[in-house]
């Protein structure tokens, strides 16, 4: 069975003032612009934390991207779910990892590890939960 769907965690380590209060628009307008060239924004939200962080979702026609940065940590996660399966997510993480000039913390694609997961817990006849680091 083809995947007909991405999904990504994503986890950068960045200094970049973007993660900031304050800069949740500059970053949103960034993002959208780095998007448009593999999906298609329809919508947007921010909100900025009063101790430094913002958080913000695009929708999309295809499903949403969605972030949440920490500051004083210096890292941002997205969140990325979309039903086009064609899109290059490498060339994708690249071109988050440039803006932010950060470096890959944690990345890790759910439509591969879900299908691991269900096939042990079934073979197993258990519940567990697995987590990686690259």
């Amino acid at each position: 069975m083809t995947e007909k769907h991405v999904h990504l965690f994503l986890k950068l380590q960045s200094k970049d003032n973007l993660l900031n209060t304050n800069y949740s628009k500059d970053l949103l307008v960034l993002l959208t612009d780095i998007i448009k060239n593999y999906l298609t924004p329809v919508n947007d939200v921010t909100f900025d934390f009063p101790y430094g962080g913002h958080s913000g979702a695009i929708i999309l026609a295809e499903s949403h991207l969605t972030w949440h940065s920490f500051p004083e940590d210096e890292y941002i996660t997205f969140n990325l779910y979309s039903c086009n399966s064609e899109i290059n997510i490498n060339n994708l993480i690249e071109e988050l990892r440039n803006l932010l000039k950060a470096s890959i913390g944690v990345r890790l694609f759910i439509s591969i590890f879900l299908k691991f997961i269900i096939k042990v817990s079934l073979n197993l006849k258990k519940n567990f939960f697995f987590t990686s680091t690259f």
